[in-house]
């Protein structure tokens, strides 16, 4: 959840505006909102955060099942990264 400074939660469009502005600022490649989700969870994948805890952070409703499938191809590619 994004909020304003007010609190508030932020409209999906002023979002993705002030996403793109930051981006173009920072001089780095524009990313969608998804994207911040998945590359926080392979940062913490990366460091060996247990998978529960990313689970929890996230807030992922995915079964157990499609859960650890996820985490095992994460760690794989990301072991992967590593060795190179």
């Amino acid at each position: 959840m994004f909020t304003t400074v007010l609190g508030t939660p932020m409209c999906p469009v002023s979002l993705r505006t002030t996403l793109k502005r930051t981006c173009r600022k920072a001089g780095v490649p524009e990313i969608r909102i998804r994207d911040l989700r998945h590359t926080h969870a392979s940062l913490l994948l990366r460091q060996e955060v247990h998978s529960k805890v990313v689970q929890e952070r996230l807030g992922t409703q995915a079964s157990r099942s499609r859960w650890t499938f996820i985490v095992t191809c994460s760690r794989h590619i990301i072991m992967a990264c590593k060795s190179r």
